[in-house]
C-alpha cells in the first residue's frame, strides 16, 4: 500500500489530503482429491468410501461442495452432495460417501464433481476422477474368510465335553452302588 500527502493553500487555510492505494493480490485455489480410507470390499455389502480434499495452493477456499456421481461399477447409497465449506491454505477436510458396488472390481473410477470460490468469489467447478483400488477383506487380511470353521469346532468341541461329562457321571453314580 502506498500513502501520498498533498498540500494545498485554499483561501489562506492549509488543506490535507491523504490517499490510499490497494492491490489486491490472488492465487487461482489448488485442490486435490486423494482417497482417504475404503471399506467397500465387493458386491455383497455396502462400505464407505473416505475422499480427502487437500487445499496446497497460497489462497484460501471456501463453500466446498462436493458431489460424487453413479457410474456402471458404483451405486452412491448415502447423500451424493455434501458441503464440505472452507479448507485454509495448506490444510484438508473429508467426506464419506456410503456406497455400494455393482459387480467384480479391482479398481473403480469415482466421479467427483466439486464446486468452490476463492477469497475474491470467483466461483470454481471441476469434475474430477478419483481411482479406488478394491481389495477383499482376505488381501488386506482382515478377515480370514473361514469363520464358519471356528463356530462348528467350537460347537464339536462343548458336544464332545458334555458327552464325556455324562460318561464320567455315571461311572461315579454306578461305583457308589
Amino acid at each position: 500500500m502506498g500513502e501520498q500527502s498533498v498540500r494545498a493553500r485554499n483561501a489562506g487555510r492549509n488543506v490535507s489530503r491523504s490517499e490510499q492505494l490497494g492491490v489486491r493480490i490472488g492465487a487461482e485455489p489448488q485442490l486435490l482429491v486423494y482417497t482417504d480410507s475404503n471399506e467397500v470390499y465387493d458386491a455383497s455389502a455396502p462400505g464407505d468410501i473416505t475422499l480427502r480434499f487437500v487445499n496446497n495452493g497460497v489462497s484460501g477456499i471456501k463453500f466446498l461442495t462436493v458431489t460424487l456421481q453413479d457410474t456402471k461399477k458404483l451405486k452412491v447409497l448415502s447423500a451424493p452432495t455434501q458441503y464440505i465449506g472452507a479448507i485454509d491454505s495448506d490444510d484438508y477436510q473429508t467426506a464419506t460417501f456410503t456406497v455400494r458396488l455393482t459387480g467384480a472390481a479391482t479398481e473403480i473410477e469415482l466421479p467427483v464433481l466439486v464446486n468452490y470460490q476463492d477469497p475474491n468469489n470467483r466461483k470454481y467447478e471441476q469434475g474430477l476422477t478419483v481411482i479406488v483400488p478394491i481389495h477383499s477383506k482376505q488381501e488386506l487380511g482382515t478377515q480370514g474368510g473361514n469363520g464358519w470353521v471356528l463356530i462348528v469346532v467350537v460347537i464339536i468341541v462343548v458336544v464332545a465335553g458334555f458327552v464325556m461329562y455324562r460318561r464320567m457321571h455315571k461311572r461315579r453314580t454306578a461305583r457308589h452302588r
